[in-house]
């Protein structure tokens, strides 16, 4: 029997792209990249850039795929690290540079949870995540 290595993080970038086109974006560039990182996608809705993090995992059935997602194991923490922020961050001020853009803009996260042998995936989108790493577990009302 002949198996094939699949590219987990390019067909989860393309099912992102589908996913966000499905939602209102336009998708304006792929893969932008600089020697301090890369943005997986660059897309914008209304007046609002998005770039986008896409973070893909493979899963060996459905099973495993809804157990991890529904104890959240999947903590946003732990894929998007202050780390990989900071370079978004480099990046992104590079891209605006170059593009002379002035407007609006967030950091989103994509995260696509592929069953390849199953044909399936499912999508989870959080929108301006650097608001959602700033929030903590521990706030509250005052």
């Amino acid at each position: 029997m002949f198996h094939m290595k699949l590219d987990v993080g390019k067909i989860g970038e393309s099912i992102a792209a589908e996913y966000l086109e499905s939602q209102g974006f336009t998708v304006l560039e792929r893969n932008y990249s600089q020697t301090v990182g890369e943005i997986d996608i660059v897309c914008r809705k209304g007046r609002i850039l998005h770039f986008v993090e896409v973070k893909a995992t493979e899963y060996p059935n459905r099973v495993k795929l809804e157990e991890d997602v529904s104890y959240e194991t999947h903590q946003i923490n732990l894929r998007v690290d202050d780390q990989k922020m900071q370079n978004l961050r480099k990046v992104i001020s590079i891209y605006n540079s170059e593009r002379k853009f002035k407007g609006v803009y967030v950091i989103d996260a994509l995260f696509v949870y592929l069953v390849p042998y199953e044909t399936y995936a499912a999508v989870e989108m959080l929108e301006d995540i650097e608001l959602e790493l700033t929030k903590g577990d521990d706030w509250d009302f005052e």
